[in-house]
């Protein structure tokens, strides 16, 4: 009898974790399965998507491609019948045809059902004000589209909406604005596997880069962006213009010609396979007129920009007449014209002030006073001028710094996010193995060699998580903790006093790009290295050096009376001990910015601190380096 109810007792145990077990693995599975499964496969709708952004600025087209398709609805799914919802209601806008309120009033009936078409057709709305110029307006309603979007779980719409506003803040000249928005934008489009929009987010990116003139990053985007275009089943000839077109005028400011020469022939080539619209048809001719400059084919390049003129004076194309009368005036510059070059840039400028596009207006400012110095002029009012343009490219100059931030602190949050859904990962198959062990257990067969399995298997999965964690939070180059363990310690303090004040003093290596530049990024290195060497053994106990990221390092230096004089101390050190590198002695010096005292918490939810130390760092680069501002 005892024989039995304990026979009976280990077949219940094993029964129950046989089904933990299942239930884990089907679990998993399931987890897996929405992780590597879109919610739109990459190719299914890119057409249908293609047609709704198409439908606002070429509806007869559109209206043309899809009306066969609506003799029939039944035949398409429920996704792509409420793309076409969208798409007939963006054309009732333009178009009066029968057809299409016929169509779309039957198609409504059919998609009562999709929950998430309201929001995509609020959001076509929105782009319809934005088209009419109500921008402020479809801005603050993309805005509440995808708060709502991220509350009902309709993440799929998150790179449409997310582009949208970054294109919208991007034509408001708020370049930062922008950047944000398009870097979120690509980490959704990269979930979904969403091609179409990844294509579109990069060609924006690259036109913010273009603004700021940092032409390197602009080619890289744009190749990108041309690179993803090409993965459509069915793009369209002239977005590959367009692409193309703004490669060319990157690779000619890079003075690389022949590139350029055979990027415009691509979008030439582009342009004669489409609609060859009015619009498409003066690319090409900025495109062309680009070339001719290139090659100092001055009479081409004239000719060309009086088209480029007359086409868009033709469809009130202000932005359009802005650029070809830029263009006329660096040509009128080039052959020696310098009046009808004023005339020129005057009237580019006061296109691009029509059409609201601060940046161009400060590049025809900049052209004009380039055009005033080939004159020999240095008249007082043109001298306040070029002072105000230069004011307004420093401006510029610390948007880029605010970009390429914002560009890292987003890098790091996807990092971290695939670090912890990694560690989740690793959490639930140590969860799963457990059960593994306690059924072994329970069985008492093969005990013996199951838990040997399961031990190794467990101590290599926790090598593993610690591994991780270390090398999310040490630099590789200096040893030194980076920007993700001094947030890190910010919140939990497990390495500073959580109730202690300190400074923030941010320390950046004076012409560190002159060092690169002249030995090489191996001596750059040498010197980052030996710089954290040399403040290691001023550090406290409850302190922190980091490095921030290029030739910049933090300090969270305990806030006391001596504080100030250590800092000096420090900086003095670096400045009076020449780096010992592999081309001989390097006499280096540091800029230090220094904040006010704060404790961690008042570091972490407070933004200013950061901000404070970061303006007085380059207070101490413009008034000389080798200096700390307090």
């Amino acid at each position: 009898m005892l024989y039995c109810v304990i026979f009976i007792s280990l077949f219940v145990v094993s029964v129950f974790f046989y089904t933990q077990i299942e239930s884990s693995k089907k679990r998993q599975q399931y987890l897996s399965s929405i992780k590597q499964q879109p919610l739109i496969p990459t190719h299914q709708y890119a057409q249908w998507r293609e047609w709704v952004e198409q439908s606002h600025i070429e509806p007869a087209v559109v209206a043309q491609e899809v009306q066969s398709l609506t003799r029939d609805p039944n035949q398409l799914s429920d996704r792509a019948q409420g793309y076409l919802v969208a798409v007939l209601t963006n054309l009732s806008r333009k178009l009066d045809h029968d057809w299409i309120h016929e169509q779309l009033a039957q198609a409504k009936l059919q998609t009562d059902h999709i929950k998430w078409l309201p929001v995509l057709l609020s959001a076509e709305q929105a782009i319809h004000r934005w088209y009419a110029n109500d921008k402020a307006q479809a801005i603050m309603e993309l805005e509440l589209l995808m708060a709502t979007a991220i509350r009902e779980h309709y993440e799929f719409l998150m790179p449409k909406l997310l582009y949208w506003s970054g294109y919208m803040s991007l034509s408001n000249n708020e370049v930062l604005q922008a950047q944000k928005y398009l870097l979120k934008s690509t980490y959704y489009a990269e979930q979904y596997n969403n091609v179409f929009y990844l294509s579109k987010i990069y060609h924006g990116l690259s036109l913010t880069y273009i603004l700021m003139e940092e032409w390197e990053q602009a080619l890289t985007a744009i190749q990108k962006a041309r690179a993803l275009g090409e993965r459509w089943p069915n793009i369209d000839s002239n977005t590959l213009q367009l692409y193309w077109y703004n490669e060319s005028v990157i690779l000619s400011n890079l003075q690389r010609k022949q590139e350029a020469q055979a990027a415009y022939h691509k979008a030439h080539f582009y342009y004669l396979r489409d609609n060859q619209s009015l619009r498409h048809r003066i690319l090409d001719i900025r495109g062309a007129a680009n070339i001719a400059m290139l090659d100092q084919d001055y009479t081409l390049a004239h000719h060309l920009i009086e088209q480029c003129l007359t086409l868009s004076a033709q469809i009130n194309y202000v932005y359009s007449m802005g650029r070809c009368n830029l263009k006329l005036a660096r040509l009128n510059q080039a052959e020696g014209k310098y009046s009808q070059a004023l005339d020129a840039v005057d009237a580019s400028a006061q296109s691009f002030g029509s059409s609201h596009s601060a940046y161009s207006v400060i590049k025809a400012l900049n052209l004009k006073a380039q055009i005033y110095e080939s004159m020999g002029s240095s008249s007082q009012a043109y001298a306040l001028a070029k002072t105000v343009n230069q004011a307004e490219k420093r401006q510029l100059q610390r948007k880029l710094r605010d970009l390429t931030h914002a560009q890292e602190a987003f890098e790091l949050a996807k990092q971290r996010d695939e670090l912890n859904a990694k560690q989740r990962a690793n959490s639930e198959q140590l969860n799963q193995e457990r059960l593994y062990l306690y059924w072994a257990m329970s069985t008492a067969v093969i005990i013996g060699l199951l838990v040997l399995v399961l031990v190794v298997r467990t101590q290599r999965i926790k090598r593993e998580n610690a591994r991780l964690a270390h090398h999310s939070s040490i630099d590789q180059l200096t040893g030194l903790h980076n920007r993700h363990y001094y947030y890190q310690q910010l919140a939990k303090g497990e390495a500073i006093a959580s109730h202690r004040e300190y400074h923030i003093a941010l320390f950046d290596i004076d012409y560190f790009k002159l060092i690169n530049d002249n030995h090489g990024h191996a001596v750059g290195d040498e010197v980052l290295q030996q710089l954290a060497t040399q403040v290691k053994p001023w550090l406290r106990e409850q302190e922190l050096f980091v490095r921030w990221g290029g030739e910049e390092f933090l300090w969270l230096v305990k806030a006391d009376a001596s504080s100030k004089q250590r800092i000096e101390q420090v900086r003095a050190a670096i400045a009076g001990s020449p780096f010992a590198t592999s081309v001989g002695q390097l006499v280096v010096t540091t800029s230090i910015g220094v904040s006010l005292a704060a404790t961690p918490e008042q570091l972490l939810a407070d933004e200013q601190y950061f901000l404070k130390a970061d303006t007085h760092l380059y207070q101490a680069k413009r008034d000389g380096r080798n200096r700390v501002v307090w």
